[in-house]
């Protein structure tokens, strides 16, 4: 769709709800309301899902594609993930409270996304808008065949593909809050209960309000990247080493060490969170 195309029928829309509000204020008969304010809500969902594909091929998240990240993480996406830190100044969020079983984690730094679109390999800027703009919208994104979902399959390796539940089992990510289920995260929040399940050999009834997905943006790499949606907030967390914390050296051109996932093995958490708002 044309963007002038849909801000003519946005605007359509939007006039028609006014008419009937400015109409409903004078006759105190606000009946009059519900249809237009249901025909612009109807729009803007037609014109986000406009939205969840480009023209020019970018709606692919190949990990095949040349224009991926080096097979290495830690050679080149840490240090631009790094700088798009530094070039958005947001706060760091807290990793869950630690236990004696599991030390804190180190706090997660955050990345805006009118920053990381233009800076990450078009797969993996693609399969992050679709995540997000399928959850706003209150629509379900997972890539996996019919047999695959009714198999529950656990760990596929296709990108934009449901994984099993995501249970923070190593608290790597914010504590969950227990905060309400949002009106457009239940669609992707039953789906998800119903065609994926629990990790681990652990009491799990339900996901916890985390969706993990198998990631894009390394170069024929399966297994580094993955994107995990918080579907209470919109928040997107991205690892491109595994769940793995990582070591920065001090030299002029740092070198990266991955680590492994425990609180304590490397300096820096293996995550980053993309505030799509910003």
């Amino acid at each position: 769709m044309a963007d002038d195309e849909s801000a003519a029928a946005l605007l359509t829309a939007f006039t028609a709800l006014t008419t009937a509000f400015t109409a409903s204020q004078t006759s105190n008969d606000w009946t009059g309301c519900t249809a237009p304010a249901d025909a612009l809500v109807l729009e803007i969902n037609r014109v986000l899902t406009a939205y969840t594909s480009y023209k020019e091929d970018l709606g692919s998240y190949s990990n095949t594609r040349a224009d991926n990240w080096k097979t290495d993480p830690t050679k080149q996406a840490l240090g631009i993930m790094e700088g798009l830190v530094t070039a958005s100044g947001l706060a760091d969020r807290t990793a869950a409270p630690g236990t004696k079983e599991n030390p804190q984690q180190p706090d997660i730094p955050g990345i805006r996304w009118s920053l990381a679109k233009a800076a990450l390999p078009a797969p993996l800027r693609n399969l992050i808008r679709d995540i997000y703009t399928s959850w706003r919208i209150g629509a379900v994104l997972d890539d996996r065949s019919q047999v695959a979902q009714q198999q529950k399959e656990k760990n596929p390796k296709e990108p934009a593909t449901l994984r099993s539940w995501h249970m923070n089992e190593q608290g790597q990510l914010p504590e969950m809050q227990g905060a309400g289920l949002p009106n457009n995260a239940v669609p992707l929040h039953n789906h998800y209960t119903a065609t994926s399940v629990k990790p681990y050999d652990k009491p799990a009834n339900a996901p916890i309000g985390y969706a993990e997905y198998t990631g894009t943006g390394l170069l024929n790499d399966a297994h580094n990247s993955k994107i995990v949606l918080d579907y209470m907030s919109g928040i997107i967390y991205l690892t491109v080493t595994h769940y793995q914390l990582y070591d920065r050296s001090n030299d002029q051109v740092p070198i990266y060490t991955q680590r492994d996932k425990s609180a304590g093995s490397g300096a820096h958490s293996a995550w980053f969170y993309i505030d799509m708002a910003q």
